[in-house]
């Protein structure tokens, strides 16, 4: 029998292999890792959604500190025991801190809530403020709530924004999937 066609079927699996490996990594870093992030030069409100580990919190009031918007809206502000309801009991200089409690601790659930007061106040652009490997799916459900411009921020441990743990990646994965097929609307 000859070997060689055995090595060539066990290159060939290698190689199918590698690029699929490839391909997953690259698509796990553009989903997740290097996600699109757009600092508008002026806002109506920075909205901080709930989660992270206070880079969220500490983006945005950066970016309202360096005058992006006059109101900082942080979207778990009304839980108690939350970093962000603690930040909403301080006043910050020459800005307005909103805060909110949404029915259901969800993404969804704080795109509507944030919708309904952009809609009161008459917000047209809005800055979110999320962690790096949420931006994608937490972008397209306030994009697909409020009616206004969105601009996606990530707020990173590092340049790269951090690297989540795979079980975030993978959550956040499943859930932008279902947004992109089953789970349309707001």
């Amino acid at each position: 029998m000859d070997p060689r066609p055995r090595r060539v079927s066990r290159t060939r699996l290698l190689v199918a292999a590698l690029v699929a490996s490839g391909l997953l990594a690259a698509l796990v870093g553009w989903l997740f890792v290097w996600p699109p992030s757009d600092t508008p030069a002026r806002v109506d409100a920075v909205l901080v959604l709930a989660g992270g580990k206070g880079e969220r919190e500490t983006t945005g009031i950066r970016l309202v500190q360096e005058g992006l918007a006059p109101v900082i809206v942080f979207s778990d502000g009304g839980r108690p025991g939350s970093s962000s309801a603690q930040l909403c009991q301080q006043q910050l200089e020459g800005v307005r801190v909103a805060c909110l409690r949404s029915p259901t601790s969800s993404t969804r659930g704080e795109a509507r809530a944030f919708a309904e007061l952009a809609g009161r106040e008459g917000w047209h652009s809005i800055a979110v403020v999320t962690s790096s490997y949420h931006v994608r799916r937490a972008s397209l459900l306030v994009d697909r709530c409020y009616e206004g411009m969105v601009h996606p921020v990530a707020a990173g441990l590092g340049p790269t924004g951090g690297v989540e743990p795979t079980r975030s990646v993978l959550r956040e994965g499943v859930g932008l999937l279902a947004l992109r097929t089953v789970r349309q609307g707001c």
